[in-house]
């Protein structure tokens, strides 16, 4: 598992209800919230875009170490 994704998950993980709370508030309030969900969203989305880039990368590698122990154990 790639880090970057478990951050990516963290980010948007704490991003939604903090957008839901400055829409329950009014004022200042509103706006400290607002912009604590847009600095978790933002890094959230790019985290999770990058790891899923990294993954695609990973998965041919993994398709054919999956593909290679499958031979192995039907070899008597």
């Amino acid at each position: 598992m790639l880090w970057v994704g478990k951050a990516g998950a963290f980010g948007l993980m704490f991003a939604f209800p903090f957008f839901l709370l400055a829409e329950g508030v009014h004022g200042t309030a509103a706006d400290l919230w607002r912009f604590l969900a847009w600095g978790c969203a933002i890094p959230g989305v790019f985290f999770s875009y990058y790891a899923a880039v990294q993954y695609t990368r990973l998965v041919p590698g993994a398709l054919a170490d999956r593909g290679l122990a499958a031979t192995e154990r039907a070899a008597p």
